[in-house]
Parts: C-alpha cells; sequence; structure tokens
C-alpha cells in the first residue's frame, strides 16, 4: 500500500469506480450501462476488445453477455419506445450521441461482437487465469497439453487412498497411521481414518492455508517423527520443571511452618501444589496473580504479625518462582497442542506429496492451483510483457462480486489494473476499472474470498496512486418495503451484536443500508422458532410446519409457484421435500430433477427388478404399489400379476408398455 503523505497528494479518479451494490440494488443494470457507455463513446467500433469483464460463476457471465446484447439490440430498433427506456436515456446522456447515432452505432457494433464473439470478454476469473496459464505455461515447468481438473475432491481423495494403501509396505507411513488410529481412539473419535484424513486434507486445497501447506512440502515423514520424539522429551522436561517448582514451594512453606490457610483463601499454596501435582490447566488471571506485587494480599488482615512477616519474606522468592513457572507453564501447553497435531500434519504432508505425483503422472492441473501459480511466478513480469504473451491489451476492467475476490486473485490482477489505470491509451484517455461489491454477501469465504479487501479499498485504502469514485447504491428495486426495512434493521442489530472489529466491519455503517425502494407493495416478513427437545422432533416438526404455511399462503390466494423454500443444508430440504411429496404438494429441487426421483422411472426399475428375482418380496410390494396407484389395479390382481411365467411376464410388459410408461 502507498505511503500516507503520497496518499494524501492523490486525487479521486472517476477511471477508478467502487459500487456498493446490495442485493436488489441494480447492480447488473449498472454494469451494463457502464459498459455500453464505454463501446458507444468510443470511435473504435471494437473497443469491446479492449474490455475484461471479471465475474464468478458461468452463470453471471451468460447473464452479463445476454443484458449488453439484448441493449444493443434493442437500440438499434429505433423505436419510438426507446426513448423512454431508462437505460437508453442514461446513454445518450453519457456519450452525448443522438438517438439515430446510438442506433447506428449500436448495429455496427453489434456486428462486431457477433463476427468476433470470442473477443467479448467477459469471463470467470478462474477462466481468465486459466488462459493466462496456458500461456506462460512453459514458464512455470507445465506441459503445453495439460488438462485442468475440476473435481479437486476426488484427486484428493484418491490420494487419501493411496496414502493408507502405503499401509504395511512403508514403515514409517504406517507406524504414523497406526499412531492417527490410536489418537482417534483415545479421543473417542471415529475409526474410519481415511475420511478423518481427508477430511484434513481438504486444507490443501483452501488458498488461505496455501503459505502454510509450502513450508511443510521440504519436510518427510522421517523429519516428522524426529520433532515428536524431541517434542515429548521436552513436554516430560517442562512437566518435571513445573513439578519442581512446586514441590520446592511446598518444602519451603513447611520449613517455615506455614499451612496453607495462612494465605488469603489459599489461593498461593494451591497454585503451587497444582504445580506439584501436575495439573495440566492452570488459570493466569487470579486476583491474587493480578495483585501479586501488593504483598499485603497475600495474607488475612486478622494473621499475626509474625507469620506476616515470613509471608512478606517470600514475596520475591513467590514473584521469581510464579512468572517462571508460568512461562514454563505456557510453553508446555504450546508444545503439546503442536505434538496432538504432528501426527495429522505429517499426514497432511504425505496427501500433499502424493496429491503433486498424481498430477504430474495425469498431467493435470487442478482449478485450486491457478491463483498460486501466478502469484508466484507470472505476477512478477511487468504487465506489457503479460499482454504481449497474451496477445492483446486491455483497457477497461470490471470486476462483479468483489467481495468475493480472494487476497491472492486480487494481487495477481493488481499489476494488470494497475497499469490501465496508469497508462495513456488511443485518443489520449485513461484506462478504468470498476469493482462492484457488497460486503455483506460474501459467500466464498471457504475457498479464500476475503470481503476487508472491498471494504479497505471503499475506504480509500488504495494499491493505486489514485483514490476511488465511492458509490453506493442504495436504492432496491427488488424487494417490498416491509423486507427492505427488515433487512436495515437486521444488519444495524448485528453490527451492535459483533464484538470482533474483524466481523463488525461487515456489518455496519450506513453504506450497508437501503435507504429507499421501488415497489408500492409493503410485503410481509415473519420469524418463527420451533422448539423441539430432540433432533427427531425437530426433523418431524420443521416439514410440518412448513405444509402449514404453504397451505395458509394458498388459502391468501399465492400459487405455489410464488413460494420458495430456503435450507440450510441440503439434508433438511431433502427431508422438507420427500414431506411434501407424501402430502401432494409438486415441488421443483435439485432431487425432483433427478431421473431416479420421476415415477415411471421408478416403477420401470422396480418391474425389471422384479424380472430378476421372482422372491424379492420387498420389491413386489413396491411395483403393487406402483400399480396400484397408476391403474387402480387391487392388490389381488397385481399380486397375481408378479407371480405369473416369465412367458406371462414378458407378455405383461408388453402391456406395459403400451400404457405409455
Amino acid at each position: 500500500m502507498l505511503p500516507l503523505n503520497q496518499k494524501l497528494s492523490m486525487l479521486s479518479s472517476p477511471n477508478f469506480t467502487i459500487y456498493n451494490a446490495s442485493a436488489g440494488s441494480g447492480k447488473t443494470f449498472t454494469l451494463a450501462e457502464r459498459y455500453l457507455t464505454l463501446v458507444l463513446s468510443s470511435p473504435k467500433l471494437t473497443s469491446f476488445q479492449n474490455i475484461l469483464a471479471i465475474t464468478f460463476t458461468n452463470k453471471a457471465v451468460g447473464e452479463m453477455k445476454s443484458r449488453i446484447l439484448d441493449y444493443l439490440t434493442l437500440f438499434t430498433k429505433g423505436e419510438l419506445e426507446l426513448e423512454e427506456d431508462a437505460m437508453f436515456k442514461l446513454i445518450k446522456k453519457n456519450t452525448n450521441l443522438s438517438s439515430a447515432q446510438i442506433q447506428k452505432k449500436s448495429n455496427l457494433i453489434l456486428k462486431e461482437i457477433l463476427n468476433n464473439y470470442a473477443a467479448f470478454e467477459v469471463s470467470t476469473i478462474d477462466a481468465f487465469t486459466h488462459r493466462i496459464i496456458r500461456t506462460f505455461a512453459k514458464d512455470l515447468g507445465l506441459s503445453m497439453n495439460f488438462d485442468i481438473e475440476m473435481d479437486t475432491q476426488q484427486v484428493l481423495q484418491l490420494a487419501v487412498e493411496r496414502v493408507v494403501d502405503k499401509a504395511g509396505s512403508h514403515p514409517e507411513l504406517t507406524e504414523v497411521l497406526i499412531d492417527f488410529a490410536l489418537e482417534k481412539i483415545s479421543e473417542d473419535k471415529s475409526g474410519q481414518i481415511s475420511q478423518d484424513i481427508f477430511e484434513a486434507s481438504k486444507l490443501l486445497l483452501n488458498e488461505k492455508d496455501q503459505q502454510f501447506i509450502s513450508a511443510l512440502k521440504p519436510y518427510q515423514l522421517e523429519d516428522f517423527t524426529s520433532l515428536k520424539r524431541k517434542l515429548k522429551e521436552e513436554i516430560e522436561f517442562l512437566s518435571t520443571s513445573l513439578k519442581n517448582i512446586g514441590d520446592d514451594f511446598l518444602e519451603k512453606m513447611e520449613a517455615k511452618a506455614l499451612v496453607p490457610k495462612d494465605f488469603t483463601r489459599s489461593s498461593i499454596p494451591n497454585y503451587f501444589q497444582k504445580l506439584s501435582q501436575g495439573h495440566q490447566n492452570l488459570k493466569f488471571d487470579t486476583i491474587w496473580q493480578a495483585d501479586i506485587e501488593n504483598e499485603q494480599s497475600y495474607v488475612n488482615k486478622n494473621q499475626t504479625e509474625a507469620k506476616k512477616q515470613v509471608i512478606f519474606g517470600l514475596k520475591e522468592y513467590i514473584i521469581d518462582q510464579f512468572q517462571k513457572s508460568k512461562d514454563l507453564f505456557l510453553n508446555r501447553k504450546f508444545y503439546d497442542k503442536i505434538y496432538k497435531n504432528i501426527t495429522q500434519l505429517s499426514l497432511l504432508n504425505a496427501v500433499s506429496q502424493e496429491v503433486d505425483k498424481l498430477k504430474t503422472e495425469q498431467n493435470i492441473l487442478l482449478i485450486s492451483d491457478f491463483n498460486e501459480k501466478i502469484s508466484t511466478e507470472i505476477k512478477k513480469q511487468p504487465a506489457p510483457f503479460i499482454f504481449e504473451r497474451l496477445g492483446e491489451k486491455f483497457q477497461h476492467y470490471f470486476i462483479d462480486e468483489f467481495q468475493d475476490t480472494s487476497k491472492m486473485q486480487w494481487e495477481n490482477l493488481i499489476p494488470l489494473t494497475g497499469n490501465a489505470l496508469a497508462s495513456m491509451f488511443d485518443h489520449n484517455s485513461l484506462g478504468s476499472l470498476t469493482l462492484v461489491g457488497d460486503a455483506k454477501q460474501s459467500i466464498y469465504a471457504w475457498r479464500g474470498g476475503d470481503a476487508h479487501q472491498f471494504i479497505n479499498l471503499s475506504s480509500g485504502n488504495s494499491p493505486f496512486p489514485v483514490w476511488p469514485n465511492v458509490e453506493t447504491l442504495d436504492v432496491n428495486y427488488r424487494s417490498n418495503e416491509t423486507i427492505v426495512e427488515f433487512n436495515n434493521q437486521l444488519f444495524q442489530f448485528i453490527g451492535n451484536q459483533l464484538q470482533g472489529a474483524y466481523v463488525k466491519q461487515l456489518f455496519e455503517g450506513e453504506s450497508l443500508l437501503q435507504s429507499s425502494f421501488k415497489t408500492t407493495r409493503k410485503g410481509f416478513v415473519n420469524l418463527k422458532f420451533i422448539e423441539a427437545k430432540t433432533k427427531e422432533d425437530q426433523d418431524q416438526r420443521y416439514p410440518e410446519e412448513v405444509l402449514k404455511i404453504i397451505k395458509n399462503k394458498q388459502e391468501q390466494g399465492f400459487n405455489l409457484g410464488d413460494i420458495c423454500i430456503l435450507v440450510r443444508r441440503k439434508k433438511e430440504g431433502v427431508a422438507i421435500a420427500n414431506y411434501l411429496n407424501e402430502q401432494q404438494i409438486p415441488l421443483i429441487s435439485s432431487e425432483t430433477l433427478l431421473i431416479n426421483t420421476d415415477e415411471q422411472v421408478q416403477f420401470l426399475v422396480n418391474f425389471l427388478k422384479v424380472i430378476h428375482s421372482d422372491n424379492d418380496d420387498i420389491t413386489k410390494a413396491n411395483v403393487m404399489e406402483d400399480l396400484c396407484k397408476r391403474r387402480s389395479y387391487s392388490e389381488e390382481k397385481t399380486y397375481q400379476l408378479l407371480n405369473t411365467s416369465i412367458k406371462e411376464k414378458a407378455a405383461f410388459w408388453e402391456s406395459i408398455a403400451k400404457f405409455g410408461f
């Protein structure tokens, strides 16, 4: 970041704009307006080739591309109603072009985009970094035909299996795996070590942990085993030292004819007694410790003067021994923490090495490797060199959902975006950078997203020699009045409740609130909490309560298509979906769209199982239920059909096919 004196000399730049865009505030509209203003105000019809718009999902990419193309198509028509279009009026104002000029130019630009669609650069950040890595593959020591593995967890699972499979053939690894299993058993944890190792190894895929994982790579299993042995010796030495301090105090107290009750609340003797007995948990926030310099706090006021003088004579000794024991105890606690995790760390390193072997063997690169590869190698190169290798030069950058950009991703983009802001392009115009985000909507922290980067940039903490022009989109075009007001109050409430300043930043501040709304309907918000004594009771009552709400809304005139059910976990959604299906409430979810949930498919599968096995009573029951439900067959007739000969079954199959199943 820039020094304070340099920041003070900076001026706000319209070329560097940050939008605080809460949900429903017209973010996509604003991005499209900025993009269209750039391409329509440029004298070049191919200026879109110098614009890079980055977002996080393919769906968002498709939405933004469609929005831009739809507006250009609309502008080419030149209809009278167009003059009242909000986007058209903004473009006229921003570009100072007439309606005829916009119509003509939109038509020409649209043709250029369609003729060179590959240069219409709206892409995900992963797709852009992939292009850079492809370009610099040789510099990174990669083969030119490497593949991208999207399913990173599948590779991780295979690496874990390969590590576990070495048990018995690799002495050191076998010993580590046995230690890991014994530690899990001692902690009363699951004995499924493969799954436990897999869960722990997910750290390998997290960008935030990469610098720590990298620090482990030079070490082998023998190094971890040696470290564990040394840690054990050090912990034993510290434990002995602490016991000796406790014993020494108790002996000294006995030699001076003192007993615990001679001290205030027996606190000091009790502390040293715990040291002598090897207690693992000690407190360092008690009253006597905070007031240890005051010898008067050692004794009660009614203590004899002779005893007081004896105890006061121990003051320097007590202070010295307490501080020494505190340092030793904290060191032991620190070493003990490392000791308990050293086995897991050694396995983590073994899995990491196995992942590297898999990538080499299969000539693949994990998508989670992209940012690290660029960060360690390519970002060292000057921006013009990177552009030269890419074969193109971007003049304007749009980064959507910036709150989900990781620290490494942003640092990798700084050289390119900084070059755009500092360089003069065609017709003596500066490049530009537009960032859009909302700290409250950060959802990618688990993969390295850092919303505080967005907050810091919005506050002027910029890596560039210009101040950002920060605008807050505080009008909600999507939600009704009651919902907007509820959200504002909720964010203020959360901000007041949070203690940690780091998290508190995400929810406090006027820029996070929406001041107005465009809809005329009031809307409705209702919070209801279900009290359940057991998990089973909760799982049963939630779906029942959801059904009550749905029926209530139907009575109020709402269609089922107006209702959306959001759940926190997938299994909760499955439970509610199954219950609603049983209650004949049609719904659409990721599970209901699976082919195996279709009733006709279920019937065919069950019937094929009957043909395969005449003795499967459970499957017969399933088919009987299907037939009774579909054709109103009696249970007796259905059972007769299922117990016919193979030839008769084939005939029955033909008849079923005629029904249109």
